[in-house]
């Protein structure tokens, strides 16, 4: 629930002589469920606490899905990973024929995903992992809902659904089952044309 939280597990663990490799954080860090803020009023003193970890290594989560929010949340900045990505495009389009990125739903509510096939996309990854490094310190990083993982089944939204999904032109569907049940859309688009559906399985 907050830095003294995490310090209390650390104290208990020695306190016992229990062996203690690593700390991980879930989304509780992050401000608003976004990726790469931290929560500045309960883990405001987190790079203090991962820097007196003694033989501890600290890896916190960061989720695929990245916070749609276009304004600003209770008065707080803009969320600038969403807007320097959708900026360059580095989103997964909702299908061939539109330039809107696919919104899917996660713990922030509309989320969008990065597009790993967009040749700018690991400089926006680097970018943004070296200012959570800046915020934390930490060791590693735990990538969580990475299939990539939606609350939809598919399209969380009509407008954006595709006149034919390619989904009802399979043959054969393994185990006879929705494809999309919990996962982005088989329609979506990345940036060299390849559809969700042949590069679901590669995402994580």
């Amino acid at each position: 629930k907050d830095t003294a939280y995490l310090q209390e597990v650390v104290d208990e663990y020695k306190l016992a002589q229990l062996p203690l490799d690593g700390v991980w954080a879930d989304i509780d860090y992050m401000e608003d469920y976004r990726n790469f803020v931290v929560d500045p009023f309960l883990f405001g003193n987190l790079t203090e606490f991962v820097a007196n970890l003694t033989h501890e290594h600290f890896v916190p989560v960061v989720d695929a899905g990245i916070s749609q929010r276009l304004r600003s949340v209770s008065g707080k900045i803009p969320y600038l990973p969403y807007l320097n990505g959708d900026a360059k495009n580095l989103f997964i389009k909702a299908h061939t024929f539109t330039n809107d990125s696919f919104t899917g739903s996660a713990w922030p509510n509309d989320v969008v995903f990065m597009d790993f096939h967009h040749e700018n996309a690991t400089e926006y990854w680097s970018d943004w992992l070296t200012e959570l490094q800046q915020q934390t310190g930490f060791d590693g990083v735990w990538l969580g809902w990475n299939e990539a993982t939606s609350n939809c089944d598919g399209y969380c939204y009509y407008d954006q659904i595709p006149h034919h999904q390619v989904q009802r032109n399979l043959k054969y569907i393994p185990g006879g089952r929705d494809l999309e049940e919990r996962a982005i859309a088989l329609d979506a688009v990345h940036a060299d044309g390849t559809l969700e559906l042949d590069a679901h399985s590669l995402y994580g």
